[in-house]
This record gives C-alpha cells, sequence and structure tokens, in this order.
C-alpha cells in the first residue's frame, strides 16, 4: 500500500490529472497474464475511460519485457494513452523511449524472479521428501502446534470424536446420506463449516491421514506464473508413514475401505450412464448443478445435491427426465419461433424504402466527403507551393493566411472524422445484419425438428435452471 501513497503524492502536486480507478492485484505475481485487475484496467483503456496509466515502477506493471514493449511502444501511443512509471523517471508524454536502463531492470526482475522460484519449489520439494512440510489448512480433526519451532499435528479432540463418530457408524452399516443428515440435525459444521453432504463423508471415510499418514507431492504448480496446483500421478506421490498421532486404527479403516468398494457394484450389462442433458441442468433454488439418479423401476431422474446428499437442505424437488425433455423442447420451439419473426421483420426493414433511402444517402454522402477531402488536400498543397515558388516560405504567415490554414485543417479534421462514422455505420449495419442471419440460422435450423435431440441441446442451450414452479433456459447464442 506504501506504493499507492507514493502515487497518490505524486498526484497532488499534479493536480491536472484526476483519478478514473485504482487497479490492485493483491498477491498476484506481474508476471501472471491473467491478473483481474490488470485485465479490467486494460479493457478500461481500450474503452477510452482512461487516458493515463500511473505505477510506481515498471516492473509493477509487467515483468515481460515482450509484453513492455507492446504497450509502451504500441498500444498505448496508439490509444493516446501517458504511461508514467514514477521510481524509473519515464513519462511517455515528454516524448520518452523505453531507454536500455528500464529494459534491464525489467530483464534483471525477471531473472531475479525466475531463480526465487526455483530456489522455492527446490525447498519445497526438500520438505516434501522429508515430511517437515506442514499444509496451510490439516485435515479435519487435526490442528497445528509448535514445538521448539516445528509444526506438528495434535489431534483435535471435538472434531477428532467427529471422525471416529463417521468411521463407527459406518461400520455399523449407515450410509454417507444417513450420517449427514444426522450431524446436520444436530448442528454440527462440517469440515468446510457448512452442511455435512454424502460426499463430504465420504472424503473423511477415504483420508489416510487418519492413519497417521501424511501424503505430499500430489500436485505441482508454476510459482512464477501462479498458476493452478496440476495434479501429479499416484507413482510420484510420497507417503510418509507414522507422521503424526492417529484417530483411526488401521484394521477399522482397512474394514471400512472394504465396505466402500463392496457398494461399488458394476453396472448391470447394457446400463448406460450416459447424461441426455450433458450437465446443463441447474437448481434455480440454490444454482447447483443437478445430479443424475436412476430410480428402482429403471426412471431416470435429477435431483438437486443439496436435497440429496443433505437432506432438505433445498426444497426443490426431484424431476423425471421424461418430463424434462418436453418442457424444454417446446422452450426451444418458442425461442425458434420467435427467432423466426424476428428475421421476417428484420427481412422487411431490409425491403423497406426508408432503409433503402438512408443506405443511398449514407453512400452519397461518403462520395461527396471523399471529393472534399480531395479538393482540400489539393488546395492545401496548392497553397504551399505558392507559398515556396514566390519565396515567402521564411517569412511569417499573415494574420490572414494563418486563419486560412487553420481553417483548412479544421475542415480536413472534420470531414475524416465524418468519413470513419459514416463508413463504421456502414460497416456495423453489415456485419449486425451478417451475425443475426448467422444466429437466426443457427437457431432456424432445428425448426423442423419433432423433438428434443442432444444435438440442438448442446448448440443452442447453455443452462437450464430448474425451478419450484417453472424453468429458465439460457441460450448459448448471445443476443445481437
Amino acid at each position: 500500500m506504501n506504493q499507492i501513497e507514493y502515487i497518490r503524492d505524486f498526484l497532488k502536486q499534479n493536480e491536472d490529472i484526476d483519478v478514473h480507478d485504482i487497479y490492485i492485484d493483491d498477491g498476484v505475481s506481474s508476471f501472471n497474464k491473467n491478473r483481474l485487475a490488470f485485465a479490467k484496467m486494460i479493457d478500461d483503456v481500450r474503452a477510452g475511460k482512461i487516458n493515463c496509466v500511473i505505477v510506481n515502477n515498471i516492473s509493477r506493471f509487467t515483468r515481460d519485457y515482450i509484453e513492455a514493449t507492446e504497450y509502451l511502444e504500441k498500444i498505448f501511443p496508439l490509444l493516446q494513452v501517458r504511461f508514467i512509471s514514477l521510481l524509473d523517471g519515464y513519462d511517455s508524454l515528454r516524448g520518452d523511449s523505453l531507454h536500455l536502463a528500464m529494459m534491464l531492470k525489467i530483464l534483471l526482475a525477471y531473472s531475479y524472479a525466475k531463480e526465487l522460484s526455483i530456489k522455492i519449489e527446490k525447498h519445497f520439494n526438500f520438505k516434501q521428501r522429508a515430511g517437515t512440510y506442514t499444509p496451510a489448512r490439516l485435515p479435519y480433526g487435526y490442528r497445528k502446534v509448535q514445538n521448539n519451532n516445528i509444526v506438528e499435528w495434535a489431534i483435535e479432540e471435538e472434531t477428532g470424536a467427529i471422525v471416529r463418530r463417521i468411521f463407527e457408524m459406518t461400520k455399523q452399516g449407515a450410509s454417507g446420506y444417513s450420517i449427514a443428515k444426522e450431524l446436520n440435525s444436530q448442528g454440527i459444521p462440517s469440515p468446510k463449516g457448512t452442511y455435512w453432504t454424502a460426499v463430504s463423508v465420504g472424503r473423511i471415510l477415504t483420508n489416510r491421514a487418519y492413519l497417521g499418514e501424511f501424503i505430499t507431492h500430489k500436485t505441482k504448480s508454476d510459482l512464477l506464473q501462479n498458476q493452478k496446483a496440476v495434479p501429479l500421478p499416484e507413482s510420484q506421490w510420497l507417503y510418509h508413514k507414522e507422521h503424526h498421532a492417529p484417530i483411526i486404527d488401521e484394521n477399522l479403516f482397512d474394514l471400512i475401505q472394504q465396505s466402500l468398494a463392496a457398494k461399488e457394484k458394476p453396472l448391470p450389462k447394457g446400463t448406460t450412464t450416459e447424461d441426455f442433458f450433458q450437465g446443463k441442468l441447474y437448481c434455480g433454488v440454490c444454482s447447483r448443478k443437478l445430479k443424475q439418479k436412476k430410480a428402482i423401476n429403471g426412471a431416470i431422474y435429477y435431483i438437486c445435491p443439496m436435497r440429496d446428499e443433505v437432506g432438505a437442505a433445498c426444497n426443490n424437488k426431484s424431476r423425471r427426465a421424461e418430463k424434462l425433455k418436453p418442457l424444454i423442447f417446446s422452450a426451444i420451439k418458442e425461442k425458434i419461433q420467435d427467432e423466426r419473426e424476428q428475421r421476417e421483420a428484420a427481412i422487411h426493414l431490409d425491403n423497406t424504402l426508408y432503409r433503402k433511402h438512408k443506405e443511398k444517402l449514407n453512400d452519397e454522402e461518403l462520395v461527396e466527403l471523399k471529393l472534399q477531402s480531395d479538393f482540400q488536400e489539393q488546395l492545401f498543397i496548392r497553397l504551399l507551393e505558392d507559398r515556396y515558388d514566390s519565396g515567402n516560405a521564411d517569412r511569417t504567415l499573415s494574420d490572414d493566411l494563418r486563419g486560412l490554414y487553420q481553417h483548412m485543417f479544421m475542415m480536413r479534421k472534420y470531414i475524416a472524422a465524418r468519413i470513419d462514422t459514416v463508413e463504421k455505420e456502414r460497416f456495423e449495419h453489415k456485419t449486425n445484419r451478417s451475425l443475426k442471419a448467422t444466429r437466426m440460422g443457427m437457431y432456424l435450423k432445428y425448426e423442423q425438428i419433432s423433438e428434443l435431440t442432444p444435438e440442438m441441446l448442446d448448440t443452442l442451450v447453455g443452462r437450464v435452471y430448474i425451478l419450484p414452479d417453472r424453468m429458465q433456459v439460457v441460450y448459448k447464442i448471445p443476443e445481437i
């Protein structure tokens, strides 16, 4: 935050600069190309909302040499955006170029950060192999304690008892759903501080940390790029037995694993798990993706996981697939009919005398503007030639001649701007007409289809929100 205060002090001394916004990617490396605040700032620059960017130093903007050159020497000058780097003494308004010192600074910053990233990664790997690495968050049932500057795992009395209870209930034949329901009814928060679900119970039952084991090197990430952790194959995992005090003994843990494996019966021959709706169904109450389930009679239905796993935590009822298909198909057919009507209205508008007359006027105006532009250009050149031929090139311009030059300059500027506006209008009209035709064509392609198909669903529909009394279809194709 000291960097912001430093910039504020600069702004107090430069009152001609108004602050539009402050863009901060706190804790995100300037190597990362997916910085949200940085992306918002660039969007605001391109939208013409800001015309000056101020940073504490160039490395806060980017540490990528190519990216720095692209923005400071191409993009910002093209958009007429001023760039100021305070500690580097750089201000594009003064006509400063990206001098060698600044470029060296970016390269050195990159090299230093790369070297530091490698050292940190090696340090993490060493601690993981030695079993001395401590994750930021311990498994449910454990807490951190300091012992001679060493962080150790200790069993947390209250949550450790919940873990033992989950294993004992499973041993007695309770399902994950029933365990979750009982824990929720007693107001016991889950590891995430929310509802227990069959899934969260399952995670407890399969976690070998409760045997006193610690598994490291399960993921890898690029610290320099702030990339998300990528899972590593089990062959590269590092196992540390007797790492901490166990909550569950090995016999009980193995018994539970055998019980869970026995419940995972293979599907009968010919049974398919294919989801017709391809994960497009969402609960309109809590926005969670609906789960596909199969009833004893073979019927496929969809249910909110908060109702299925937690037990009445969501009041949205389950829906049978066969009842959803005609409802969604009917909604899509109504949308297709709307697109048909819009297309006919658009065709009618394009064929009207008004639209044709407007296009003709635009074309005529464009021809006239270009003729005027050529005339102004030739007149300006002729005036300059006459001035040089008469030997008056070195003399001060008279007030009349100066006024004429200024008038011609303003006229040329106005004509150029108007030509740009008219051409832009013509281009946008043709582009929008083409996009609308393409968009409508994607809908009308399915106009003669008599029932909902996976292709129609995948092409047209993004999501379907199922509510207790209705549903809302969100279409993939953007409105124009």
